[in-house]
Order: C-alpha cells, then sequence, then structure tokens
C-alpha cells in the first residue's frame, strides 16, 4: 500500500478507500491495514516550504524568470511591472536580482 502511495503521489488512506470501493479488498481488511498504517505512523517534520526564488522559476519557466530579472537590472523593465509579470512583490524582484543577476 504504501509503494501504491507512492507510485500515484496519494496517501494511504486514500489508496485503502480506493481499494475498498473498487472491491480488491473488504471492510475488514481495509480497517485492519488503516489501523495498522496509523500505529506505525510518524509525521513528518515539516520544512521551510522550499526556496521561495526556485518555486517562482518553476511557475514561470527559468528562461522566462531570468529574463524578467535581467530587463530589470539593465533599467529596461520596471520593478513593479516585473513584481506583477512573476505574481510576486518588488522586494522578492530585487532579492532575486541580487542572487542570480549578480550572484551573491
Amino acid at each position: 500500500v504504501e509503494e501504491l502511495s507512492r507510485y500515484y503521489k496519494a496517501s494511504v488512506y486514500a489508496i485503502l478507500v480506493r481499494a475498498l470501493r473498487l472491491g480488491f479488498i473488504d471492510k475488514e481488511t481495509y480497517l485492519d491495514m488503516l489501523n495498522t498504517y496509523y500505529a506505525t505512523y510518524k509525521p513528518k517534520t515539516r520544512g521551510s516550504g522550499g526556496d521561495t526564488h526556485i518555486n517562482i522559476m518553476v511557475r514561470h519557466s527559468k528562461a522566462f524568470t531570468h529574463e524578467v530579472l535581467y530587463d530589470v537590472a539593465a533599467g529596461r523593465l520596471s520593478y513593479t511591472k516585473a513584481a506583477e509579470l512573476l505574481c510576486t512583490s518588488w522586494k522578492t524582484i530585487d532579492n532575486m536580482i541580487q542572487r542570480f543577476v549578480f550572484g551573491s
């Protein structure tokens, strides 16, 4: 079940419910497996949520994001317009320029 959970990127609970509804397991097996899973379940520690700058690049494409940043750094595009294009704040744009254009 955990292997199916990783493969389909779904929770163990969702996999078990789907298996029950499709008739692959009966209700007793479903409850046993669910109880076994939750008895050994250890919640993951939450991280910071990732790197905001990388998330912006993934959302809008690396090439587009870099072009926007280079245009702002060269003075061809305003911070306001760049923030609007990348759906973020002008302060984030400034931080990204420092990181990706000037490399600091």
